[in-house]
């Protein structure tokens, strides 16, 4: 909705408020629900949701626009839906940045996978103080998010992108060596992560927009493609961080670092053959 509702220029912006939603509401539900539980019971959770759902219901019925206008001789049969899944996997750009974005986007969720067990039993902080503790790092992301309307009136997304993951790799690299050779306290360790996924909201929104871009048609079937590879690369990046546990906060630190450092290498390599690509097709056809 967002690619049929905005210009192309607009969607990255649009995309950071998203991710500012989506950023918030885990950092108020859980304070939420606590009151609730304490103050009604545990019932007045399914209450809440039952009416949060009926607002939102309220708003799609009667505030949110249409989109494009449903191909109803296509509409959830699978031969068509195969055949526009396969027209939009053979788009190098949603490829790369697909791909790229949804390794460098798992890197929060391994953290919230792991940072429970890393803050409350290796380093002992209370729960209270874990809530503060993923509050601030939360709060971050937040502000990063924020950050890219500004930097979008200068920079293109691409550019954002790029320089992001940079900054991921040179400060995850130091994360990993640091976190190895133990010169982290828990305070060094949370300005240490917080640094390093201060970037999400940057990656997250201007590869969400660069991947669906090229489309002016098949843009849902690109959307649903990109949003299960992301869910899929989360649900095996948090499996792994399980996996390999060892109460220590290396296997955590590790997942955070190696799925930005490997969405980073994607998106060079794929940028480049789509360039040896490119120059191929102008040499075979230079008229």
């Amino acid at each position: 909705m967002v690619r049929d509702l905005f210009k192309v220029e607009k969607t990255a912006n649009v995309y950071s408020w998203m991710t500012l939603v989506v950023a918030v509401s885990p950092m108020i539900a859980p304070t939420v629900g606590g009151i609730m539980t304490t103050t009604f019971g545990w019932h007045s959770i399914f209450i809440a949701l039952a009416i949060v759902t009926s607002f939102i219901l309220l708003g799609c019925y009667l505030i949110l626009p249409e989109g494009r206008k449903p191909d109803l001789s296509l509409s959830l049969k699978p031969k068509p839906v195969l055949k526009n899944f396969l027209a939009v996997s053979k788009e190098p750009q949603f490829i790369v940045y697909c791909i790229a974005g949804g390794f460098a986007s798992s890197a929060t969720f391994a953290y919230i996978a792991g940072s429970s067990d890393v803050f409350i039993n290796f380093y002992h902080t209370s729960e209270q103080e874990y809530g503060w503790i993923f509050a601030i790092i939360g709060a971050v992301i937040i502000g990063s998010t924020q950050l890219n309307h500004l930097l979008l009136r200068k920079y293109g997304s691409d550019q954002i992108v790029n320089a992001a993951m940079i900054f991921q790799t040179i400060v995850g690299l130091v994360l990993i060596i640091g976190t190895y050779f133990n010169w982290y306290d828990k305070t060094t360790l949370i300005i240490m992560i917080a640094l390093f996924l201060a970037p999400h909201g940057l990656t997250n929104a201007n590869t969400t927009a660069l991947s669906l871009a090229p489309f002016s048609k098949n843009t849902g079937s690109a959307a649903s493609l990109l949003g299960s590879f992301r869910m899929a690369m989360v649900g095996i990046i948090s499996a792994l961080v399980s996996a390999f546990h060892d109460s220590t906060p290396l296997p955590m630190i590790i997942a955070m670092v190696m799925t930005v450092v490997s969405g980073f290498v994607i998106l060079r390599l794929g940028k480049t053959v789509a360039a040896l690509t490119r120059k191929g097709r102008l040499v075979k056809n230079p008229q």
